[in-house]
């Protein structure tokens, strides 16, 4: 036994071996293992990962790409790049079993030991909180908040009573120009999503049919989207009722009241519990954002509330991935362009609350690669001409940036002459603009 004193290296152990000489075997024993490895191209240089993807090793002044392997539909981006399981997925090996529990939904902890009640419950809640699968009558697996849920149901229940009104006002929001100003769905995707709710459209009366948490995700998107449509609808046909077909009258003498509002806040409330990204739920937000925007409850088109909630708008685009464009972040998706759009749809308010109030960007052009929507003659007309209208956009941002920066520069104020300079070609866009 040592009894504090230097250890003696060259002692003997129960074999007669010195400590020495055990680690300079144990040392000709990992070189022999390692000239098997190369030998029986075991590892080499270029090991093959998942998909048959190459990972070269990366030489001390190559390119360590940080955002590498961390994207996956529908939640595409949901940690950050610094982050401790980010880290560990840099390596090929630690990747794949980061990957298989998070398929295998399985959450690692102690062992060995008795049950701990409380940090079951946890364990409950946090699959929950992480499971966008999790069936609303499911009461074993943490209870998702029971009694809740059933309020928000009986809210919804007691505010979509009308099924025709409901289709009635989905397709005119696809088909009017309130979804060029808000292209941010797929149409066939979220009336697939609501068949599976709400049943047909021949239904003559509403039978929901909620079964997953995610699905208040939907539903909040819905009873926006009415009201949306309702008050463009009232607007565009107050001043001239004659002559209406009978489907836009029906939308007249039916409005969609601010309740609705109410229902879709209580929905999201709900979805914003879980603790990973997933793309439904950032487009919900980003419908509730332009709806501040434009909700006439505030008597003000540039509510404050839109710009107070643009840094966790931004951060929901970027835990989505994307602010990467889809050919580097899912390049499987069948939508790249409606993506790309969702994005530049945050860079447009950001750029909103710079040009009407001055508040400096919160979006880095650094920290971006999304691409603009393709232009593809192939498309709708409809959808050509919201793609292309986010290129027209981009020619504004490049000539309005410089002269913004300048204007908000608290550490060297610019001169006068200088903000002439950098206005005139835009009185010069204006001053082409076809009068109204």
């Amino acid at each position: 036994m040592n009894n504090g004193g230097p250890i003696n290296n060259n002692s003997s152990t129960h074999n007669g071996e010195t400590v020495d000489e055990q680690l300079i075997l144990l040392r000709d024993k990992l070189k022999r293992i390692e000239s098997v490895i190369k030998k029986d191209n075991l590892y080499t240089q270029e090991p093959t990962f998942i998909n048959n993807t190459v990972e070269p090793e990366i030489e001390e002044d190559g390119v360590i790409d940080f955002y590498k392997h961390n994207y996956g539909s529908p939640r595409m981006f949901t940690q950050g790049v610094l982050s401790w399981v980010t880290l560990l997925k840099k390596d090929v090996y630690l990747r794949s079993v980061v990957e298989s529990s998070r398929r295998k939904k399985i959450i690692v902890t102690k062992s060995g030991r008795k049950e701990d009640t409380k940090e079951t419950e946890f364990i409950k809640k946090f699959k929950v909180e992480q499971d966008f699968d999790a069936e609303i009558s499911d009461t074993t697996s943490g209870q998702i908040c029971k009694y809740k849920i059933k309020d928000i149901l009986m809210m919804i229940k007691s505010t979509l009573v009308d099924s025709k009104l409901i289709w009635l006002l989905v397709e005119k929001f696809f088909d009017s120009e309130l979804y060029l100003v808000l292209p941010l769905f797929d149409k066939n995707e979220f009336t697939s999503q609501l068949y599976e709710i709400l049943g047909s459209k021949s239904s003559q009366r509403v039978i929901l049919n909620i079964r997953k948490k995610l699905q208040l995700n939907t539903i909040g998107i819905l009873l926006i989207i009415m009201r949306l449509t309702s008050l463009s609808t009232y607007n565009a046909l107050r001043s001239n009722t004659e002559n209406l077909s009978e489907n836009d009258l029906y939308i007249l003498n039916n409005p969609v009241t601010k309740e609705y509002m109410t229902a879709a806040h209580r929905c999201y409330d709900e979805i914003s519990q879980f603790r990973e990204a997933h793309l439904e739920i950032f487009q919900f937000q980003l419908l509730s954002r332009y709806y501040d925007q434009l909700a006439p409850e505030d008597s003000d088109c540039n509510s404050m509330k839109t710009y107070e909630n643009m840094g966790p708008l931004v951060h929901s685009a970027v835990s989505s991935g994307l602010n990467r464009d889809p050919s580097v972040a899912d390049p499987g998706n069948e939508n790249p362009n409606l993506l790309r759009r969702l994005w530049f749809k945050v860079v447009n308010l950001d750029y909103n609350q710079l040009m009407h109030i001055g508040f400096p960007p919160m979006i880095n052009v650094r920290f971006y690669d999304t691409l603009y929507p393709s232009l593809n003659p192939y498309d709708s007309a409809t959808e050509y001409a919201i793609n292309q209208a986010i290129h027209k956009r981009k020619d504004i941002y490049e000539m309005c940036h410089p002269l913004l920066m300048l204007l908000l520069n608290v550490r060297d104020p610019p001169r006068l002459s200088t903000v002439k300079q950098h206005l005139r070609p835009l009185e010069n866009l204006v001053q082409a603009h076809p009068k109204v």
